[in-house]
């Protein structure tokens, strides 16, 4: 399969997925004492990723045209298969211990470890970026989903 077949497919089938996802979303109960329930938030991320998917799809078939496409292929296998089991280990510690604020934080600085450039990857810059990256987002989940909505993750 072409790397323009695969930027086609997976944002396709990430649009059928996400397509019942919002399905369940907006059929979900309604909180009614709340302006944004707990239920706002998934809905917001479907449409965001159902515009994601539109628009990748449409970069491609848009600049695709006339262009020979290279065959796909992973170029980082082993990087490939650790991230499948860091994330099904995180999701296994997190439904098993609950401490999402403790197992997520090792399992991003993970996973911008494991893809960072192999020549800068341990080098004080790069560690320092990949922290602040890894602080910036969890303070954002943080925020986001304990002091606005009062979820407990």
């Amino acid at each position: 399969m072409t790397e323009k077949k695969m930027d086609v497919a997976v944002p396709a089938f990430l649009l059928c997925v996400d397509g019942y996802y919002l399905y369940k979303c907006f059929t979900s109960r309604k909180y009614a004492s709340v302006a944004v329930g707990p239920y706002a938030f998934p809905k917001i991320l479907g449409i965001a990723l159902a515009v994601l998917c539109v628009a990748i799809i449409a970069k491609t078939l848009w600049q695709g045209r006339g262009e020979k496409s290279e065959p796909f292929r992973i170029g980082n296998p082993l990087g490939f298969v650790a991230a499948i089991v860091a994330t099904a280990l995180m999701i296994l510690l997190w439904q098993k211990f609950g401490k999402f604020y403790l197992f997520g934080p090792i399992y991003t600085l993970g996973l911008l470890l494991l893809f960072s450039k192999r020549e800068n990857r341990f080098q004080w810059k790069n560690l320092l970026k990949i922290v602040l990256i890894t602080a910036g987002l969890f303070g954002f989940i943080y925020l986001t989903f304990q002091v606005a909505m009062g979820i407990w993750l």
